[in-house]
């Protein structure tokens, strides 16, 4: 896939995909830290997943180092009734303390929803905080 954002040397950010089926390939949902191309830009921003995909994948294509600081899932729990969040379970991704979970240029991070979430988790949204750097 062609990425016009390398070709013009500014940045682009990692990419978000969705698996909502075993039989159907992933899903682009588009962009995520968009605007964040240095540590001093670094935030905390929430990304919609829809219904109920069984994998998220974060995945940098372009020339770039993307750093996640922390990385979690927001869900209502349709059993409760409340809204809960789940940290993914790796010791780098667990709090924002610069304790970073890097991604070169077409490396990714593969998530098992089913893993992490019960399966009463419904309106899933992905926080994610971080940056990335051009190469």
């Amino acid at each position: 896939e062609y990425s016009l954002s390398a070709y013009f040397a500014y940045g682009s950010c990692p990419y978000l995909l969705v698996l909502d089926s075993d039989d159907k390939p992933f899903r682009k949902l588009g962009t995520i830290l968009t605007g964040v191309e240095s540590e001093k830009s670094k935030q905390t921003k929430l990304y919609r997943l829809n219904d109920r995909p069984l994998k998220v994948k974060i995945e940098e294509r372009d020339p770039e180092i993307t750093y996640l600081d922390s990385l979690s899932f927001i869900y209502q729990d349709t059993q409760m009734q409340e809204l809960k969040e789940v940290f993914y379970p790796l010791a780098e991704l667990q709090k924002i303390d610069q304790q970073y979970f890097l991604l070169h240029q077409r490396e990714s991070l593969e998530i098992d929803l089913n893993k992490i979430l019960p399966d009463t988790a419904s309106n899933i949204k992905l926080k994610i905080n971080g940056y990335y750097e051009l190469i």
